[in-house]
Formats: structure tokens, C-alpha cells, sequence
């Protein structure tokens, strides 16, 4: 990788303003959060100009946002060979709608949406949101046609109840990006219809129809179903945090890391937890190499309850109630093999991402830490 990234394809969209103001707020960070995306692709990674195609605000409708992701499936100057990378970047409104009411058994079920800029009725004619199924059997031509190492990032959410949490009166600087989708949702077939393999639904959530799994893509999200996607001082909380962390990783350093050891160099965010989706988590980024390490070595941070010190690392990192961890203050530090600062025992796996281990090494709270399972 150390040529940088010159046969990266990408996609960024950014939406602030939306063509029905009335139905969907305006957001503040979208569209510099995307640019931010792109100075990062270009200065840190050398993906050529032409490789970086942009939607912003009026651009982004609901034809230009399905044309252009079907571009990469298709024999285009932006398409890629098979294994090239190839990002597919999202900010602005995510939401909730119902299942088409012609599919019957799931009338009364929920469906996540991405809302395009046009999204609503104009002279008569209905824009919908672009719902997840859509988006996954794009993502699966991709994957058929040029390669599985598409990878995906959505700063929004999909909880119906998101904008109740934001008073805009109360804090001009914080939103959230996500909103209750009240239109149809379309029952054609055109980009492949779910029902015939399995009750799947949200983007989120690994769908089992794609490819036997989501083999596709990887997803990077901004948080949970049950979260928001916040942004705050006219930036992306998820963004912001995601583009922090990946400027500290030196483009060589990259080679080694995995999409997994990404999410947890990301500090903890307050009231969201940015989440990693996909059979690839333990690829290394942007790459088709699969991480052959059994040792889990990862980022945990810090609470503190009287004595005890909550990791937030568990049952998913292969830790086990009695396993002594050896812990250092930074992966620099553990790199350059200098010795750790000290030991602890777990003393509980509270589920399925925390560990509690004695604090007799004193950490503060919200410190961040490397650690490695020694036994």
C-alpha cells in the first residue's frame, strides 16, 4: 500500500438541505464532512481526482445516488477491476418507513431508508427513499461483478423517534441525522425483492440474503439501530472521530489493520457507538487480505467503578473470565515491544463487549489502552 490508494473508486454523498424542508430538518455537517472525506482520500491516501465522484445537497437525488453506485457494477471509468477498493460514503438523513403494504405478511414491519435530496411528492409524482434492500442488491452486483472489497460508510441513523431527541430551539449546534419516513417505499422488483430468502431488515444489521452473508461490503456506521447519529458543531460526531482516527495510521501501518482494529481506535462517543458490519471485519482495510491473527490484541476504554475497571472488550475478543491481560498506554507502545505497564486479571465477562478486571493500575476514566490477552 505504500504506493497509496490509485486504484480506489469512490462515491461520497453529502446532504445538508433537502428539497422538502418541511419534512426533513436541514443539517449543518453533511456536505463538509464529505469534503473532509475526500481531503483524506486525497492528501493521505493519493486516490486520483478522477477516481472521486461527489454528490452534495442537489445533486444527490434519489436517480443520481442508485445511477452512480450501479456505475461500479457496470464497464465505466470509475468501475474498478475486480479486487480494486471501492467506498461508498454517506452523510445526511437515514430513517424509517414501512414494508410495502403489496408484500402482506411484513405490512406492520419496519424497513430502513436513506433519504435522497428530492425525496417526497412533486407535481404529483413520488420520490421514495432508497430502502435497504435496494441498497444491498446494488452492493451485491458489486460484489458479482467487479469483487468483494466495497466498503461502505453511513453517518446517519434509523430510529423513527431520532428527531424528538434534538430541540433545535435548545442547541442550534446539535442535530441528529435521522428522521420517521412517512411515504411509500416501492414494491417492485427491480432490484430484487427479499422475500423469497429470509426475514431480513436495516442496513445495519447483516442481511443473510446478500451473498450468504454480508460478503459484499463492509459497513461502517455511526451507531447502533437504537442510537442517533449526532452531529455537533457543524461537523459529524461519527465522521469526525473516524477521520481522527485514520490520520494517526501511517499508510504503511495501514497494511496491517483491519476494519475491526479501526472501530476501536475510535474514542468513545458520548450516546453512540459506531459500529462494524460485515463477514470481512478481520480484513485489513481497503484490502482483500484476510487478518490471520489468533492473538487479540485491541483497543479497550476505560470506566471505573469503585475498584473496578470496565474494558470495553470481551466475549467478541476471545476473553475469558481468568485470563491475565498484559496492557499498554498506546499501539505505538506495543509495537516498538516496550514493555507493558502492567497486568490484570479478569475478573468478569459481563457480555458480549465488556470485561471487568481489577483497577491496580490506577487509569483514569475514558483512558484509552491497548491490551493483549498473555494468557
Amino acid at each position: 500500500m505504500s504506493r497509496g490508494m490509485s486504484n480506489m473508486y469512490t462515491l461520497i454523498i453529502g446532504i445538508n438541505k433537502y428539497l422538502d424542508v418541511g419534512s426533513y430538518r436541514t443539517l449543518h455537517g453533511c456536505v463538509t464532512d464529505g469534503q473532509s472525506v475526500v481531503e483524506y482520500l486525497k492528501s493521505r491516501l493519493f486516490v486520483p481526482d478522477g477516481n472521486i465522484h461527489c454528490l452534495y445537497d442537489s445533486a444527490a437525488t434519489h436517480a443520481a445516488i442508485i445511477s452512480e453506485i450501479e456505475f461500479f457494477g457496470r464497464g465505466n471509468p470509475r468501475r474498478g477491476n475486480g479486487g480494486d477498493p471501492i467506498l461508498i460514503y454517506y452523510a445526511g438523513h437515514g430513517g424509517e418507513g414501512l414494508y410495502p403494504s403489496q408484500w402482506g405478511y411484513r405490512q406492520n414491519e419496519k424497513i430502513q431508508v436513506l433519504i435522497p435530496y428530492d425525496c417526497g411528492i412533486r407535481n404529483n409524482v413520488e420520490i421514495c427513499a432508497i430502502p435497504d434492500y435496494t441498497i444491498q442488491n446494488l452492493l451485491k452486483n458489486i460484489a458479482d461483478r467487479i469483487g468483494h472489497n466495497t466498503t461502505v460508510i453511513f453517518d446517519c441513523c434509523h430510529s423513527a423517534s431520532g428527531t424528538r431527541s434534538a430541540d433545535p430551539s435548545a442547541d442550534s449546534d446539535c442535530a441528529i441525522r435521522g428522521v420517521q419516513y412517512r411515504g411509500r417505499l416501492p414494491s417492485h422488483p427491480i432490484f430484487g425483492h427479499p422475500s423469497s430468502a429470509g426475514r431480513t431488515r436495516g442496513i445495519q444489521v447483516a442481511p443473510s440474503y446478500i451473498n450468504g452473508g454480508l460478503k459484499s461490503h463492509v459497513l461502517l456506521a455511526a451507531c447502533n439501530a437504537r442510537e442517533f447519529a449526532r452531529e455537533l458543531q457543524k461537523r459529524g460526531v461519527f465522521t469526525t472521530a473516524l477521520l481522527d482516527a485514520l490520520y494517526k495510521i501511517d499508510l504503511n501501518d495501514m497494511r496491517n489493520l483491519t476494519y475491526r482494529d479501526l472501530l476501536k481506535r475510535i474514542p468513545q462517543l458520548s450516546e453512540q457507538n459506531p459500529q462494524c458490519e460485515g463477514d470481512f471485519q478481520d480484513r485489513f482495510i481497503f484490502q482483500l487480505t484476510q487478518s490471520l491473527r489468533t492473538d487479540p490484541l485491541f483497543f479497550g476504554w476505560v470506566s471505573i467503578t469503585g475498584e473496578d475497571l470496565h474494558i470495553k472488550g470481551g466475549q467478541e475478543n476471545r476473553i475469558n473470565k481468568g485470563d491475565s491481560l498484559a496492557i499498554w498506554r498506546s499501539a505505538e507502545d506495543h509495537t516498538s515491544r516496550a514493555p507493558p505497564v502492567g497486568r490484570v486479571k479478569v475478573a468478569t465477562v459481563l457480555g458480549p463487549s465488556d470485561a471487568t478486571a481489577q483497577n491496580t493500575l490506577h487509569f483514569q476514566p475514558n483512558a484509552q489502552i491497548f491490551v493483549k490477552v498473555v494468557k
